[in-house]
């Protein structure tokens, strides 16, 4: 029998050497580092391995070769760590889009026919605005539902409603659905129903939150080690969101929005150097 892998939800699965075997050439890793990293990594027959102990051995075994391709490794366990509150994740997004040449506003309050709404962020692109939700999960195996779609499309349309009634410029596009680990099944067919834009933890294929990441190396301040994950709320505030956020910091100012010693200071800027 097959090595079999027991993931966070407690789903059991064969274990797939050809997933990881991507996540690792995602990460940069050569065949030569894949090769060595799956003969070290892979479960014996019949065995079962938990999901955090073999990301453990992968992430152990990537460090002692190439501490950047571990740390781009560690990528979706970076995201969860902004948490516990989603507020970081939404500053998160908001960033991401502005990278990515959106206009952007977070947690602004909008009036919509009905009620008013927090809306996590607002995006506006080629004179087109997008009501986004971002869906922030901080756990392993936790799926975005289809209450989440269903709550997304009743929010975009109370704010289109208002939108078109007044005389406001350009029109609220489409509503959109951000989150950090993948949507169910009925939550994607829910969506694509109504017209609600998923963009989830490798979903859609080549244009899911990963692609926006990766595609301009937008890595999180959470995916360097040596950071202090407790300080991931101040780190934003003092303008810290992503890990080539400290390349212009000197450790003396580090230090002291971090409350950390000269060295770990030192090593989280040497660290984001490899990634940022």
């Amino acid at each position: 029998m097959k090595p079999r892998l027991v993931k966070a939800s407690g789903e059991i699965e064969s274990f797939n050497e050809k997933k990881l075997a991507e996540s690792l050439r995602r990460a940069g890793a050569s065949r030569k580092l894949i090769s060595h990293t799956l003969a070290t990594v892979r479960p014996k027959e019949n065995q079962r391995v938990a999901s955090n102990v073999l990301y453990n051995k992968v992430f152990n075994t990537l460090w002692k070769v190439d501490k950047g391709i571990a740390q781009r490794y560690s990528l979706k366990r970076a995201i969860m760590n902004l948490g516990p509150a989603g507020h970081v994740f939404e500053s998160y997004i908001g960033r991401i889009f502005q990278e990515h040449g959106y206009e952007v506003r977070i947690a602004q309050l909008v009036q919509g026919k009905c009620v008013a709404h927090e809306v996590d962020v607002l995006a506006r692109k080629d004179n087109k605005h997008y009501m986004i939700e971002c869906k922030y999960h901080n756990q392993m195996g936790v799926r975005s539902d289809v209450k989440v779609a269903l709550y997304t499309y009743s929010r975009f349309l109370d704010i289109k409603s208002a939108w078109e009634a007044s005389e406001k410029e350009g029109d609220i596009h489409q509503g959109w659905l951000i989150t950090n680990t993948r949507p169910t099944s009925e939550a994607i067919s829910y969506a694509e129903c109504v017209g609600v834009r998923i963009i989830a933890w490798r979903y859609p294929q080549g244009a899911g939150l990963d692609y926006f990441i990766e595609s301009k190396r937008l890595y999180p301040i959470t995916i360097v080690p040596s950071f202090p994950l407790s300080m991931a709320e101040k780190a934003l505030y003092n303008g810290i969101l992503l890990a080539r956020d400290v390349l212009s910091r000197r450790p003396e100012e580090l230090s002291r929005i971090l409350m950390i010693d000269l060295r770990q200071a030192q090593r989280i800027i040497n660290e984001a150097r490899l990634v940022g």
